[in-house]
C-alpha cells in the first residue's frame, strides 16, 4: 500500500515543530514571536489534541515586530535579516538609533544557496542573557544575524575571498540599516561570539564602519587553528596565504576601534583556546590601542554561570555606553 496520508502540516501563523512520536501520537512544539511555547498531540484519529503542556513564560520581551529587512551587496548577492527596536520607540519621531550588527559567517560552494533566507521569524523570545537582544535594554537597536556568506566563485575556496566578502557583506548592512531612517549609522557597534568574534575582528581591522566592537570566545590567529576550521578543509600548508591573511591578530596594528575581548577561563573548544584572546589583548596593548580583555572563570565556550553571565552583561552595556556615548 503506497497511499500517502497527511498527518500534520505546519501553520503558516506559527512555528510548529514535530519532536517525536510516541504510542503513535506525533508531538508537536508550537510557539511565535508573540505567543510563549506550547505542546501538543496529534494522531490518526484525532488531527490535533488539546495542549498537553505551556511553557511558563507569557511574555516575549520583545515589545515590537522585528523588521525584516532585505537587500543586495554590491555584487548583486541577495541578503537579508532581522532589525529589532526597542521598546518605546517611537518609529515616527524622526530620532535614530544607535545600533549593533551581531555577526555570524557561513561558507557556501555556490552563489544560490548562498542566498537563501534562514533569519527565524516566528521564535518566542524569552529572556537569554547570551543573545543579542539584550541590548534593546539599553536603547539599542539590534540588527540580528545579517546575513554574511562567505562565498565560492569560479572554483575558488569560499576563505580564499574571506575578507573582501566579509567587507561587502559589512557595507550592504549598514546601507540598508541607514535607508530605515531609524539607524544612525555613525554609532554602530560590531558583536559576535566564536566564529562571530574572529569576524568582528576582522571587520575592525578591514573596515571604519563601526565605532566600537565586543568579540566574545574567538579565534585570532589562525596559525594555532593548522588543521582546518570551521567550514575550512585545508591545513595550514596547503593554504598559507589564506591563514595569514585572515588572522586579525596580524592587523591589530590597524584596529583603531575599542574592542572588548571577552573569553571563558576553561574554553574546550579546540579552534577557541582561551589563550587566542590573551594573544589578541596582548596585540592590541602592544600596538597602544584601546582594548579590554575580561576572563570568566571556570566558564567554557558558552557562559552558563549567574555571576558570570552578570559580569558580561554588565561590562558589554558599560563598554557600549562609554563609547556609542549613550
Amino acid at each position: 500500500d503506497k497511499t500517502v496520508k497527511n498527518l500534520f502540516i505546519s501553520s503558516l501563523q506559527y512555528l510548529e515543530v514535530p519532536l517525536g512520536v510516541i504510542d503513535n501520537r506525533l508531538f508537536i512544539r508550537q510557539e511565535s514571536n508573540r505567543k510563549s511555547p506550547k505542546y501538543y498531540v496529534t494522531s490518526n484519529k484525532q488531527p490535533k489534541d488539546k495542549a498537553v503542556f505551556f511553557e511558563n513564560s507569557t511574555e516575549s520581551y520583545l515589545q515590537q515586530e522585528p523588521l525584516a529587512l532585505s537587500y543586495q551587496r554590491e555584487d548583486g548577492l541577495n541578503l537579508n535579516g532581522e532589525l529589532h527596536l526597542p521598546r518605546g520607540y517611537d518609529k515616527t519621531s524622526g530620532d535614530k538609533l544607535p545600533a549593533i550588527l551581531w555577526v555570524y559567517p557561513d561558507e557556501f560552494k555556490n552563489k544560490k544557496h548562498s542566498q537563501q533566507r534562514t533569519t527565524p521569524t516566528q521564535f518566542f523570545r524569552s529572556f537569554d542573557p547570551i543573545s543579542p537582544l539584550v541590548f534593546l535594554h539599553d536603547g539599542i537597536a539590534v540588527f540580528e544575524s545579517p546575513s554574511m556568506p562567505i562565498t565560492a566563485f569560479d572554483g575558488g575556496e569560499p576563505n580564499d575571498d574571506f575578507i573582501n566578502q566579509i567587507r561587502l557583506n559589512a557595507q550592504a548592512a549598514v546601507q540598508a540599516l541607514e535607508e530605515t531612517g531609524y539607524i544612525d549609522v555613525q554609532k554602530l557597534a560590531i558583536v559576535g561570539h566564536s566564529y562571530g568574534a574572529f569576524t568582528v575582528a576582522n571587520l575592525l581591522a578591514h573596515t571604519d564602519l563601526f565605532r566600537v566592537g565586543i568579540a566574545r570566545s574567538g579565534a585570532y590567529n589562525r596559525t594555532l587553528t593548522p588543521f582546518g576550521f570551521q567550514g575550512e578543509k585545508r591545513s595550514l600548508w596547503q593554504a598559507k596565504e589564506t591563514y595569514i591573511e585572515i588572522s586579525p591578530l596580524l592587523y591589530a596594528d590597524d584596529i583603531n576601534e575599542p574592542l572588548l575581548l571577552i573569553h571563558g577561563e576553561n574554553d574546550g573548544n579546540s579552534g577557541t583556546y582561551t589563550m587566542q584572546s590573551e594573544r589578541m589583548y596582548q596585540a592590541l596593548i602592544a600596538n597602544k590601542k584601546q582594548a579590554k580583555l575580561i576572563i570568566l572563570p571556570y566558564e567554557g565556550h558558552v557562559y552558563k554561570a549567574k555571576e558570570n553571565l552578570n559580569l558580561m552583561l554588565e561590562q558589554q552595556s558599560d563598554w557600549l555606553a562609554r563609547w556609542l556615548d549613550l
